[in-house]
C-alpha cells in the first residue's frame, strides 16, 4: 500500500468507519502529532481525541478532497461535515503525515480546533 493510500485509509476507515482498532496498526508508540492545541505522542492520546470529537459530532464525516505525496510524506486536504445540536457544522483542514515503513511517525494537523469548540459552545453555533 502506498503512503497516499495509507493516508486515505486513515481518514476513511479510522474517522468515517470508526475503525479505532486500526490506530494501533497505523501509529507507533512514539509517533508524534503536532496540533494547535499541543503535541501528543502515541495512539492513546489520539484515541481520546477521537472519542471527544465523536461525542461532540456523532455523525462526523471526513472527505479527503486532495492529496499530495512525495517520498515519505503525504499532505491531505480534507472537509469535515457533521451535525451538532441539530445544526450543520463544516470546516476544512490539512494534515501532513510522515511515514516510515507503512506507519505514521509524525503528523501536523492544521485546522482551528479552538474556533470549532467556540462555535459548538456558542448559542449562535
Amino acid at each position: 500500500m502506498t503512503n497516499e493510500q495509507l493516508a486515505r485509509k486513515w481518514f476513511d476507515e479510522v474517522w468515517n468507519q470508526r475503525r479505532t482498532d486500526l490506530v494501533h496498526e497505523l501509529v507507533l508508540a512514539d509517533s508524534v502529532c503536532h496540533t494547535d492545541q499541543g503535541d501528543f505522542t502515541g495512539p492513546q492520546p489520539f484515541l481520546d481525541f477521537h472519542a471527544q470529537m465523536l461525542t461532540a459530532l456523532p455523525d462526523l464525516k471526513v472527505t479527503v478532497e486532495e492529496t499530495l505525496a512525495q517520498g515519505d510524506s503525504v499532505a491531505a486536504r480534507w472537509l469535515l461535515t457533521a451535525t451538532h445540536a441539530g445544526k450543520p457544522v463544516h470546516f476544512r483542514g490539512v494534515t501532513w503525515i510522515h511515514y516510515r515503513d507503512g506507519k505514521m511517525v509524525e503528523g501536523f494537523d492544521c485546522w482551528n480546533v479552538g474556533g470549532l469548540m467556540g462555535r459548538l459552545g456558542s448559542p449562535g453555533g
